[in-house]
């Protein structure tokens, strides 16, 4: 089972979300620091989820997120 899981780094008092990439309980991937706003990373992750999203295209989902759809 493929599941994304949202992962939080600390610096300090600021926060980054980032999403793990979970096969079978395993973290296969993991992707950090993609923003600091916690609803958009939880809207992402429950995007990957909800889509089943193929972990090979795990990289493009983010890179599109960045690219496109990132609201600084």
């Amino acid at each position: 089972m493929v599941e994304y899981r949202i992962n939080i780094t600390t610096s300090g008092t600021h926060k980054e979300y980032g999403i793990d990439l979970i096969i079978d309980n395993y973290a296969v991937d993991s992707i950090t620091g993609i923003t600091d706003n916690y609803s958009d990373i939880k809207g992402l992750a429950e995007f990957c989820n909800e889509l089943e999203v193929e972990p090979c295209h795990f990289i493009y989902v983010i890179e599109d997120y960045l690219t496109d759809f990132k609201v600084n």
